[in-house]
């Protein structure tokens, strides 16, 4: 569960922590988006820094995790989001933090993990995660964003590979976002909170079915909409 992650506990550098860990730097990472800003598609580059760095359990006791440092960079001219900023407005940017813990293992297993965790740890069992992401910039349409939740693989017995999965999901809205919603007669909240649950069937070691469903408070940042309940179904087939 990553749409709709109790603090992770990364190990210490020093001997005081014998769990081996591992870093990761990846590069800048460049592609091409368009936007719609004032009746007009223009073109930028989103630019992606992100370091990671990965820790695996060991006799410390420090349970497996994850954790990433995110800079983006849209260059696009009029990018939407602020109003007053009009076409002239220049890009957006915004700085990102993830972390994935694990609580809890079954087991030891050498198939594949939760998310976060590398191969060969415990797959089994509860993890944490939480992404939080900030934009400084009027370009952007959220200001804040925070998720949080928890995922456990195998809860039921005889189903190892299936994962059940609980979160909640915050955005607040800029305030160029929010004037736009005002600007249009209606009164802006100025965020969205959503509930989700979802379990992801695995079928066949090829196939799964992962029915979700999310309670989404004072939809689209407006106080005039009643909270909205969304049912969804996602079939993923893997070559």
């Amino acid at each position: 569960m990553r749409s709709a992650r109790a603090s992770p506990s990364i190990p210490p550098s020093g001997s005081a922590s014998r769990a081996r860990r591992t870093t990761a730097i990846r590069a800048f990472r460049t592609s091409t988006a368009a936007a719609s800003a004032g009746g007009s598609t223009t073109i930028g580059w989103l630019w992606i820094s992100e370091a990671q760095l990965d820790w695996r359990g060991g006799n410390a006791g420090v349970r497996p995790g994850h954790a990433a440092l995110g800079f983006w960079l849209h260059t696009a001219h009029g990018a939407p989001g602020d109003a007053s900023a009009g076409d002239g407005y220049t890009g957006a940017n915004g700085i990102y933090v993830v972390l994935d813990q694990r609580l809890f293992s079954e087991g030891a297993r050498g198939d594949e993990p939760a998310p976060g965790v590398s191969a060969g740890d415990d797959a089994q069992g509860l993890s944490w995660f939480a992404r939080v992401g900030y934009s400084p910039s009027g370009g952007a349409v959220l200001r804040a964003y925070v998720d949080t939740g928890f995922a456990y693989r195998g809860l039921l017995p005889g189903r190892d590979d299936d994962v059940a999965g609980i979160g909640v999901v915050w955005g607040g809205l800029t305030s160029g976002a929010q004037q736009a919603i005002d600007d249009e007669g209606f009164p802006s909240t100025g965020a969205e909170l959503v509930i989700e649950a979802t379990y992801r069937w695995q079928i066949t070691p090829w196939l799964s079915l992962q029915p979700d469903v999310q309670v989404v408070i004072d939809p689209g940042a407006r106080s005039d909409l009643g909270t909205a309940v969304v049912t969804g179904l996602r079939t993923a087939i893997r070559f």
